[in-house]
């Protein structure tokens, strides 16, 4: 799915050229569901900055999102201003996202949403793909640099290591003191550069 057209349509133009994927996760709303409570997806900026979006969510659609079968609840226009839910558990208020499977819901970091509740009468699971896209300098949710298995990084196109956040980009992410541009982050297997010792 990083290979989809779309992400290098509206990432760049909301986050930058350096932006790079902070989460990638499945979202399954299963029938009589609770619904997560109301969040927004820039929490991990801390303290809160409202008044920048740090990131972007494309949420597919891999079923038929309905409202009764857990459509992702939104509250449009809540990325505006400094405005929150007063009940994170309460999701009056919210709307569905509706749409046939193939959708992409696009949506940036600071819009409050939860998964909506299934209700679905006929008892089917509503599965979701999120990825979630974050400015260079945001600390990712999942360290990929070190969670890839070296078969799948030795595979990946230089688009992909860019995305996955594994090359150095405006002076972060460097290795062993080295913050030049363009450093692409291999894991290590020795991890004895000039920056570490010996135990």
């Amino acid at each position: 799915m990083l290979n989809h057209p779309l992400i290098d349509e509206v990432v760049p133009w909301l986050l930058g050229d350096n932006a790079h994927l902070h989460g990638y996760l499945a979202n399954i709303a299963r029938p009589g569901n609770t619904p997560m409570p109301v969040h927004t997806d820039q929490l991990t900026v801390q303290p809160s900055i409202r008044d920048i979006p740090f990131g972007m969510n494309i949420l597919w659609f891999l079923t038929d999102f309905t409202k009764e079968k857990g459509g992702t609840r939104l509250y449009p226009g809540s990325h505006r201003g400094n405005v929150a839910p007063k009940d994170p558990l309460d999701i009056s208020g919210s709307v569905a996202a509706e749409g046939p499977a193939g959708t992409a819901l696009i949506y940036e970091s600071r819009l409050w949403h939860t998964t909506g509740p299934n209700r679905d009468p006929n008892g089917a699971a509503r599965p979701a793909i999120i990825m979630v896209f974050m400015r260079s300098f945001v600390r990712q949710q999942e360290n990929f640099a070190l969670s890839l298995r070296p078969e799948v990084a030795g595979k990946l196109s230089e688009r992909h290591k860019r995305l996955l956040g594994l090359y150095s980009t405006d002076a972060l992410n460097g290795i062993d003191g080295d913050m030049s541009e363009g450093i692409y982050a291999e894991k290590k297997n020795d991890c004895r550069g000039r920056n570490r010792v010996q135990l």
